[in-house]
């Protein structure tokens, strides 16, 4: 049976139990840094080891209470359990091919194994008295131990390293993957604005069209209803602006066009909206007036930018405009119905000679 264990112990096999025991604790370190198996295969069997060397020290053996062949034979099971242990553990993950690195780790424990048998061959020809008691053949079994440990947990260290280096590039792959991801989602992003942007915009003059100008037309008209305000569409047409397209080319015409939108986009305010209703037509969207006449500012400056020379194809052209303005909610209160009567009063506009500024009224008067 198991005892205490005996007092006359020497101090140094007790040292090289406590070197076992810190080289045990530096593997199972290894092993809750790095989660590798390999290195709580490792504990395992350094404990065996240890066991293996103290039950061939007895241990733990009341002498009285059973033979003398009891401490080798229990350390005889010792160190059969640590080889089993190794060989069906250790030397699977040392010598798994393909793995990057194996190799050298399997030499080091090969010596370690090859120390650790010539030591144990040593041990046992003391025993039978084959070999002389000495130093060397007394303590042989504690020093090849201690070394084989030893030699274990440098072949473990560098395949720790080996595995930090794949940690380190497996991280290095998820941070490339992450980046390339996330230009992919801005590529994305962008993507999406610009499809918005297109959905929302004329895309020769880059003002809002005509969808856009519906949707902010019906949202300003409900801030004016709120606070009471007044609210005004002009419908701006540039005339005659087909003799520039049949003078100098559609594609002149069309950076006419976008010059005459820039400036209509310049003559409003940074509240109001401007949009490409269809050809050369604008529609404009002013808000908060208290009186409608207010507007008329507005619409003086527009007409005043838009008669100013045009520099086209190294000359100038004078293009002027028609404008017609209605007003919500003195006369409609729906977003469809204030551009129709803006554009009515648009061609009343073009019908008069001098003024081209022609508002729209309940009564009647254009």
């Amino acid at each position: 049976m198991f005892l205490p264990a005996p007092p006359q112990v020497q101090a140094l096999p007790g040292f090289f139990y406590g070197a076992n025991l810190v080289l045990a604790l530096y593997l199972l370190t290894l092993y809750v840094v790095l989660r590798d198996r390999a290195h709580l295969y490792a504990v395992l069997y350094a404990a065996f080891l240890g066991l293996a060397l103290a039950i061939s020290d007895g241990v733990g053996f009341d002498s009285a209470a059973g033979g003398k062949s009891e401490p080798p034979l229990a350390a005889a099971t010792a160190l059969l359990a640590a080889a089993l242990v190794c060989g069906a553990l250790l030397a699977r993950e040392f010598l798994a091919p393909g793995k990057p690195g194996a190799q050298r780790p399997a030499q080091i424990f090969a010596l370690a194994c090859f120390l650790l048998f010539a030591f144990v061959a040593i041990w046992a020809l003391q025993l039978f008295h084959v070999l002389p008691a000495n130093t060397v053949t007394a303590y042989g079994l504690h020093i090849a131990v201690v070394a084989n440990v030893l030699l274990l947990a440098v072949a473990l260290e560098g395949r720790g390293a080996g595995r930090t280096a794949e940690l380190s590039r497996a991280n290095e792959r998820l941070r490339a993957e992450a980046r390339h991801r996330d230009e992919l989602i801005e590529q994305l992003r962008e993507q999406e604005k610009t499809l918005r942007f297109e959905a929302e915009h004329d895309p020769l003059t880059g003002l809002a069209n005509r969808h856009t100008m519906l949707q902010v037309l019906a949202h300003r008209m409900q801030i004016a209803k709120r606070n009471r305000k007044k609210l005004a569409v002009m419908m701006v047409d540039f005339d005659d602006f087909k003799r520039i397209n049949d003078t100098h080319g559609h594609a002149t015409g069309d950076r006419a066009l976008a010059a005459m939108a820039e400036r209509l986009r310049a003559s409003v305010r940074a509240s109001d909206t401007v949009s490409r209703y269809g050809g050369d037509e604008f529609v404009v969207v002013a808000g908060d007036f208290d009186h409608a006449e207010d507007v008329g500012t507005i619409a003086d400056k527009v007409a005043e930018l838009v008669s100013a020379p045009l520099p086209v194809d190294g000359g100038s052209e004078n293009i002027a405009c028609s404008i017609g303005i209605s007003i919500y909610p003195d006369d409609a209160e729906e977003g469809v119905r204030l551009i129709d009567l803006a554009d009515r009063a648009m061609y009343a506009a073009k019908k008069r000679r001098g003024a081209r500024i022609a508002y729209y009224a309940a009564t009647g008067r254009t």
